[in-house]
């Protein structure tokens, strides 16, 4: 008799653990009322910002028909991890776009020792990059490095 009482004892742990692990695992007839405690996956990671090279630019300063001297500038952008592809895609109308800005405004900032100058330069092609790709793309402009040669 006792014998008997261990193994049905046994049976129904056995059954007990079955049912149990089956609803946390989400099967099984008890697998609605564990739901809650199961864990979630973690949402996915956002994308992490890229810098990318947009290019060498070298704009002639002309003063009485003549080239007196040029200003080269090496720039990088900031890119939102979200934004990478369509940034990706428009790059070559970013840099036609900065090409066109530089030109318009270098000749009246040159000074490549001057923050003001390069702080006026900055701004207008932060706001070059947000006409050409779109507001929250592009973080920020990198100027590497701004030279005369």
């Amino acid at each position: 008799m006792k014998k008997l009482v261990f193994i049905v004892i046994a049976l129904l742990l056995l059954a007990a653990g079955g049912v149990g692990g089956g609803a946390m695992l989400g099967k099984g007839p008890l697998a609605p009322m564990f739901a809650k405690y199961r864990a979630k996956a973690p949402p996915p990671p956002p994308p992490k910002d890229k810098v990318m090279t947009v290019g060498t630019y070298v704009i002639p300063i002309i003063r009485d028909h003549v080239i007196r001297r040029q200003v080269g500038m090496d720039i990088d952008i900031d890119v939102n991890g979200t934004a990478v592809d369509k940034v990706d895609l428009l790059m070559p109308r970013l840099q036609q776009l900065f090409l066109v800005t530089l030109y318009d405004i270098v000749p009246r900032h040159s000074d490549t020792r001057s923050s003001v100058d390069r702080d006026v330069i900055h701004d207008q092609l932060v706001k070059a990059a947000a006409q050409a790709v779109g507001e929250g793309a592009v973080r920020d402009v990198v100027i590497k490095s701004i030279y005369d040669r």
